[in-house]
């Protein structure tokens, strides 16, 4: 059963904003691109939805946009042309009404107990720690047991080794799981090759995390050939 009066594509959106404001300096403009999302009832947010709720967002008051531009290296012209959509918007974030507009939706997330099965944690502030000793991710209370020295806990070794926030390209983790550079390095953002094996573990770790933890965040976010860790963590082992 869905909350009443609450909208999940508005608050999914909502908290990737959040996330890049965190990792954003003040000041500075934050950069939302527009990515493959999920409500926490597991349900798919549409690029086109994610770009109205943009624009309904700035209608709300809580931000601005800037610019728009592309991920991909293509011309504002050509895109015209071939009426393609822009997919990275620069944004001016108005605070304290983006705040306060956070924590209002933040409240009606509360009714997610009723959702199709129990109430979805959220990992923003959560406690996350990664032992590589042992190979143990643990995020509050809940401790996951990776594959000993597997693709999912060299992953998480090589991508705990760097901050949350800085994005890494794909090859540096690739380097450091398996001790080796990847051959078919290129400036394109196809994921094929070697980039497809890291693309796939880090997918394969975030929906070990969404299980494990009951959340509808993801920890690591893929963008632009770069992958970030979206969450501070304790101490790394």
């Amino acid at each position: 059963m869905r909350p009443k009066g609450f909208e999940p594509s508005a608050w999914t959106v909502l908290k990737e904003i959040k996330k890049e404001e965190i990792a954003t300096k003040d000041g500075c403009y934050l950069r939302f691109t527009i990515s493959p999302l999920e409500t926490a009832f597991d349900e798919k947010i549409s690029f086109a939805d994610q770009r109205r709720l943009i624009y309904f967002f700035e209608k709300e008051g809580i931000l601005n946009i800037h610019r728009t531009t592309f991920q991909s290296q293509i011309t504002e012209a050509l895109a015209r042309i071939q009426n393609i959509e822009p997919d990275v918007y620069i944004l001016d974030i108005h605070q304290p009404q983006f705040d306060q507009y956070f924590q209002k939706h933040e409240k009606l997330t509360s009714p997610l107990s009723l959702s199709k099965t129990t109430h979805r944690k959220s990992l923003i502030g959560a406690n996350i720690n990664f032992q590589d000793d042992v190979g143990w991710l643990t995020i509050d209370q809940t401790t996951i047991h990776l594959p000993p020295f597997l693709k999912e806990h060299q992953f998480c070794k090589a991508a705990f080794k760097h901050p949350a926030h800085v994005p890494v390209d794909w090859s540096t983790i690739f380097e450091s799981m398996t001790g080796d550079f990847p051959e078919d390095v290129d400036d394109s953002f196809a994921i094929t090759g070697s980039k497809r094996m890291v693309y796939d573990t880090m997918n394969l770790l975030n929906k070990r995390v969404k299980k494990e933890t009951r959340s509808s965040d993801k920890l690591f976010a893929w963008r632009e050939n770069t992958i970030a860790r979206m969450y501070l963590s304790t101490t790394v082992n």
